[in-house]
């Protein structure tokens, strides 16, 4: 859809499904690709938060998932 039309949004829903999925690959490769600041950042440390946790990777998990609910985080956020 995005190629269609000519969004230049990260695929936002695919990195959601990815982490939700524990495709670990995929996940960093999104993120890393897409990086950035304000929502794009914060819906990365969810991605990794929630990938980390389906992994049992509870410490990164806690790490990601702190600074993404964070106020100032949760003021940008807008669900997809």
């Amino acid at each position: 859809m995005a190629a269609v039309t000519g969004s230049r949004l990260p695929p936002y829903a695919l990195l959601r499904l990815r982490a939700l999925q524990g495709r670990e690959d995929e996940v960093s490769a999104a993120i890393e690709r897409f990086g950035g600041q304000g929502m794009t950042a914060t819906r990365a440390l969810w991605a990794t938060a929630v990938l980390n946790n389906g992994l049992a990777r509870y410490a990164q998990a806690v790490s990601a998932a702190r600074p993404a609910v964070s106020e100032a985080a949760l003021n940008h956020w807008v669900f997809v």
